[in-house]
């Protein structure tokens, strides 16, 4: 989820994503990252994208791994 959360940063499609994670389909990546995260991977490209301090975001996703044992 950590590398996803990378690649939101960069205009690689979704399909794209979901290949280099492993997924066969990009349904089931956008799925499991909603479970993980509680937002869709376009919501949470939309919200890195907004952020300035891409720093704060990422202590937030360790947070937020570090609860579901990730």
């Amino acid at each position: 989820m950590r590398f996803a959360c990378g690649r939101l940063l960069s205009d690689a499609p979704f399909k794209q994503i979901s290949v280099e994670l492993g997924y066969r389909d990009p349904a089931h990546f956008c799925y499991t990252f909603h479970r993980f995260f509680g937002v869709t991977p376009n919501q949470m490209r939309g919200e890195l994208r907004k952020r300035i301090g891409r720093s704060a975001l990422m202590s937030h996703f360790r947070n937020k791994m570090s609860e579901n044992g990730k």
